[in-house]
């Protein structure tokens, strides 16, 4: 799982990751079956690795976003993807807002 981009965890690892060629490569299904099952997993494409984001960091995510959208009093289904990124971009990589918001 995937921790963050500050983690010791994720600079330490020698987990085995994987990309969308070695899904491929190893799963006998088309790319759309392993696309749509990565889709319903909620993985996130990091770097060119397919993750699963760590429970905790997903919600710290969730938190950064949620507090954006009450403190600017945005309804929760139109929330504007630039605005989100300028505010949240200092604080977390760009990819993850987007991954949170989708």
């Amino acid at each position: 799982t995937y921790e963050g981009p500050d983690s010791q965890k994720e600079k330490d690892s020698n987990h085995s990751k994987y990309t969308t060629e070695d899904f491929l490569d190893q799963i006998q299904a088309s790319e759309e079956e392993i696309m749509a099952q990565l889709q319903v997993l909620n993985a996130c494409e990091i770097e060119g690795y397919w993750r699963l984001l760590e429970f905790d960091y997903e919600m710290k995510l969730l938190n950064h976003v949620t507090q954006l959208v009450d403190s600017e009093s945005w309804s929760f289904d139109k929330v504007p993807l630039n605005i989100c990124l300028q505010e949240l971009g200092p604080l977390e990589p760009e990819a993850m807002i987007e991954h949170c918001l989708k």
